[in-house]
């Protein structure tokens, strides 16, 4: 897999969770590990219930357990586990109103053109930052589009 992309799920849910979280939790943990935290959770509650804590607490991937051992103090050396970077939080959205459903989880786009991720610093110009899908007003139907930075003499154009 490149590291270049940004890697997303996006998780709808309508009610409270029928496993337990803590285990939910320690799963997302464990695989998101094994990709060195390179994916991001995008949440959304729809209706009205009340397991939006849970889905926010997924979202930023705070899931520090209680007695929860560190990498170094499971091994004493915990060498390549210390380089994984923290997980990058995500984005949680309430969505009571399901009209309102398309534009909250087409979010993500918005979110990943302002997310930067640790290596982005060094790429300058080759951030591109997407729209949101919409219709277009000369009749091509849904577009989007796509932005980046304009590079003159190794220097960042005014007309970017």
């Amino acid at each position: 897999m490149t590291s270049a992309r940004d890697r997303v799920i996006l998780f709808l849910s309508d009610g409270a969770p029928t496993d337990a979280p803590g285990s939910v939790f320690k799963l997302i943990q464990q695989s998101n590990r094994q990709m060195r935290n390179s994916v991001v959770l995008m949440c959304y509650a729809l209706g009205n219930g009340t397991f939006g804590s849970a889905l926010m607490r997924m979202a930023s991937q705070d899931f520090k357990m209680r007695n929860s051992p560190t990498p170094r103090q499971l091994s004493g050396n915990c060498g390549e586990q210390c380089a994984i970077p923290k997980p990058n939080p995500g984005l949680y959205r309430h969505v009571t109103d399901t009209s309102h459903l398309r534009s909250a989880m087409g979010s993500y786009y918005t979110f990943f053109s302002t997310h930067k991720r640790q290596d982005a610093a060094t790429n300058v110009g080759s951030n591109v930052v997407w729209s949101v899908p919409y219709f277009d007003a000369s009749g091509l139907g849904m577009v989007v589009t796509a932005a980046s930075s304009v590079l003159i003499d190794g220097k960042t154009s005014k007309y970017s």
